[in-house]
């Protein structure tokens, strides 16, 4: 029979406390570096975000500063039509 078959020997308390050590440690490791991944995907959504809606917030500007001067325009024409009557 292959070694598939063979049960592992018995281990001692001590033993079994440290592979059980062990294998906490691992869990931890994966939870800790899971929670990085997760941590760095954030990070790199809000900073995307956060370029995103600065591009936008001044491409709204520059429209609205140019409404405004065609606003101030349109006005002066008023006034001046207005006052030359």
């Amino acid at each position: 029979m292959g070694k598939k078959d063979e049960e592992p020997p018995p281990m001692d308390a001590a033993t079994r406390r440290t592979v059980a050590n062990i294998q906490a440690d691992w869990d931890n490791r994966e939870l800790v570096e899971i929670v990085q991944l997760n941590l760095l995907t954030i990070t790199k959504f809000l900073n995307d975000f956060d370029s995103a809606t600065r591009y936008k917030l001044a491409r709204v500007n520059e429209k609205l500063t140019r409404l405004e001067r065609t606003l101030d325009s349109c006005e002066a024409a008023v006034r001046a039509t207005l006052e030359g009557e």
